[in-house]
């Protein structure tokens, strides 16, 4: 007597399973509404935030809390997040902080943060919650880096204690520590499918700031998105720009805030898709990495900066030689596509002949005048103090207390330019070699050269990896590297945020490309780390 029925227990009511499930219904209700409270509460939060903004800063906020929703939601968050890393990088924009009644004093030489840093601090989070929460072993992929960059670091760290301005150095230092943090992650995260989101990151960069730069050279008129973004220049900076600064060319600049910081990039990365287009890819792959090569040069093109267009045509050279000697294209097919193009190239020129002799000619020798004259001054500032040097971040101190006219009147607009632009102003020799002379001195000069013999190291170490593919990749961004080493003697644009963390990337994938390609070796089918065939065919077809 003491068992209850089957029937008693399909009563109404009864103590029967029905009792059960009805329990777990009505908690899974209760959770469900409790969970859509939370996330009403949560949007009518961000949604009074973002209220307060300007529309573009808001536009900015919804994009990115967007792409860490897909991010976490993908089964793939570490690909997507580097991919939106990458191509937030050339979005030139520093933001200071400005509640701080200290750091607002000291104005373009303070502390700031760029967009770029969330996607950086989302992934330095998600490798601590793997760490932490999964516990996964963090395996470093290629040789040490520290041992060619510890040396610069140190020096940078070492100009900071002899500064007049200790606090701005120490301000600097905290872009050094993003140099750092870049190269650390890309050891122990990158693998062969982070590597290719990296590069796709890259492609994307190169379209989206070629396409505003050519759209802006030749209708004038920037994209509605660059607008929106706060990329415009404003009346009122015309205005004040109005008798100040001589009426110059129509440059392409896309986000990156001066047409040489674009070019520099464009220089950095377009020559690894120009490597890429030549290897053993699927079709639809090399066509789009061709693609995006050849408008990477348009965008050096319609930069109009000089040096980049002289650097342009060594690379073009350089890669044809380099990928007939790695045998990634044969000898005549290399130097067949090589003269096709200057060909090709000089019958698209032909009409802008005059307009370029102009360009080439007309200023040229106030030019050089000019960064002769700052070279000299950065020498005599670099001999007051030899071997640390002025201190980080000191140089355009130092300068403007010379009372130079064309620096006084770049300083004077300057702090309308970061409040109004949100771009840092600071006054530099245009040679990054002779800027961290004066800063770090001869020791820190010193070190920077031995972390760039690493680069060149991690370069020919790169062209020795097996199988065309990685081969082609490492000599295009080797090439991309050297031609940022030239470039340094007569622009510091190098060490503009884009650029600066655009090439500890590059660094860092070029260090990997050594060890990725020995996975792929020893693959059973040859394809480890690479996603697509390396003959080609439908499948790398259907990657780009």
């Amino acid at each position: 007597m003491g068992r209850w029925s089957s029937t008693e227990a399909g009563r109404p009511g009864g103590p029967g399973p029905d009792a059960g499930g009805r329990d777990r219904a009505r908690h899974g209700s209760l959770a469900t509404l409790a969970l859509a409270a939370v996330v009403g509460l949560a949007a009518c939060g961000v949604a009074l935030f973002l209220a307060q903004l300007p529309l573009r800063r808001a536009v900015a906020a919804i994009a990115v809390m967007a792409i860490c929703i897909f991010a976490a939601v993908s089964r793939r968050p570490r690909q997507a997040l580097l991919f939106c890393w990458v191509v937030s990088l050339t979005y030139n924009r520093n933001y200071f902080f400005e509640s701080v009644e200290v750091l607002r004093e000291s104005g373009s030489y303070g502390p700031y943060w760029n967009p770029s840093d969330i996607f950086l601090a989302a992934l330095l989070a998600l490798w601590a919650y793997e760490r932490i929460a999964r516990k996964r072993a963090a395996l470093p992929l290629g040789p040490a880096v520290w041992p060619w960059l510890a040396p610069f670091v140190a020096a940078c760290l070492l100009s900071v204690l002899g500064a007049r301005r200790m606090d701005w150095g120490a301000f600097e230092m905290l872009r050094v520590a993003r140099i750092v943090l870049i190269l650390w992650y890309v050891r122990f995260n990158v693998r062969a499918a982070e590597w290719w989101a990296c590069v796709a990151g890259f492609a994307a960069a190169v379209l989206i700031q070629a396409t505003m730069g050519i759209t802006y050279v030749a209708t004038g008129t920037r994209p509605g998105l660059a607008a929106l973004l706060g990329v415009e220049d404003g009346a009122e900076l015309r205005a004040l720009l109005e008798g100040v600064t001589p009426e110059g060319y129509r440059r392409a600049e896309g986000t990156f805030g001066h047409p040489n910081t674009m070019a520099l990039y464009l220089l950095l990365v377009g020559p690894l898709f120009l490597a890429l287009g030549a290897a053993p890819l699927g079709r639809r792959a090399r066509a789009a990495c061709a693609v995006t090569g050849l408008v990477a040069l348009v965008g050096i093109a319609v930069t109009l900066s000089r040096t980049s267009w002289t650097l342009v045509l060594v690379q073009a050279v350089v890669l044809a030689i380099g990928l007939a000697a790695l045998r990634v294209v044969r000898v005549e097919r290399a130097l067949g596509v090589l003269c096709v193009g200057l060909f090709l190239g000089t019958l698209v020129l032909l009409p802008l002949a005059r307009p370029i002799e102009t360009r080439l000619t007309e200023d040229l020798r106030e030019m050089l005048e000019f960064r002769a004259k700052h070279d000299r001054i950065a020498l005599e500032i670099w001999q007051s103090a030899p071997l640390m040097g002025v201190g980080l971040n000191n140089y355009s101190d130092v300068l403007a207390r010379r009372g130079e006219p064309e620096v006084d009147v770049f300083l004077l607009i300057g702090e309308h330019v970061r409040t109004v632009l949100d771009l840092r102003v600071t006054a530099w020799v245009h040679n990054i070699y002779l800027l961290l002379l004066a800063e770090t001195g001869a020791v820190g000069l010193l070190a920077f050269l031995l972390f760039l013999v690493g680069v060149t190291v991690m370069g020919v170490r790169a062209l020795r990896a097996p199988g065309p593919v990685w081969a082609a990749a490492g000599l295009g961004l080797f090439v991309g590297t050297l031609a940022v080493h030239v470039h340094g003697l007569q622009e510091a644009a190098l060490w503009i945020d884009p650029d600066t963390y655009s090439f500890a990337l590059v660094v860092g994938l070029l260090n990997a490309i050594p060890s990725l390609a020995q996975q792929d070796a020893g693959a059973p089918d040859g394809r480890q780390g690479v996603p697509w065939p390396r003959g080609g065919g439908e499948a790398g077809d259907r990657l780009l």
